[in-house]
């Protein structure tokens, strides 16, 4: 066997590791190229759940905020007229029977407010945890 048939067999044996590489490589950012798409779309969901986060926290505060104004605004108001009613003599052990009836209801409809809107801020720290990945997106490789 002359030289140059030996080295057309090793170019060619070479050649097809080195074909065989290639494939390997290719594949292989094939694969990686997928799990970042994966990735990007897991960090992409994760910013858009953390923006609805912030606005349910703001929304669940302004109601909390409101709810507590409007109730106290309207003891101070409902007030007026039992304080008037309550002090004839005529009328006032009804008045006082009904004010204590309207506060009792007024405060349980403030109340069931207030417990929804705790209830909803509440909400989102019940539900599943986020999609975890073989990595984490801060980690670098090798870490």
């Amino acid at each position: 066997m002359s030289a140059s048939w030996i080295l057309t067999l090793a170019a060619l044996v070479l050649t097809g590791a080195g074909g065989r590489v290639v494939i390997q490589q290719r594949a292989q950012t094939a694969r990686t190229t997928a799990e970042i798409r994966r990735l990007r779309a897991i960090i992409a969901e994760n910013a858009r759940m953390a923006a609805a986060l912030e606005a349910l926290e703001a929304t669940t505060a302004s109601v909390e905020v409101t709810n507590s104004i409007v109730q106290q605004a309207h003891h101070a108001i409902a007030n007026i007229p039992f304080g008037i009613l309550e002090a004839i003599p005529a009328t006032a052990p009804v008045t006082k029977v009904v004010h204590e009836i309207h506060d009792t209801i007024a405060d349980g409809v403030y109340g069931t407010i207030s417990g929804v809107s705790r209830a909803l801020r509440r909400a989102p720290r019940r539900r599943r945890a986020p999609e975890r990945t073989r990595y984490d997106v801060d980690q670098r490789p090798g870490e």
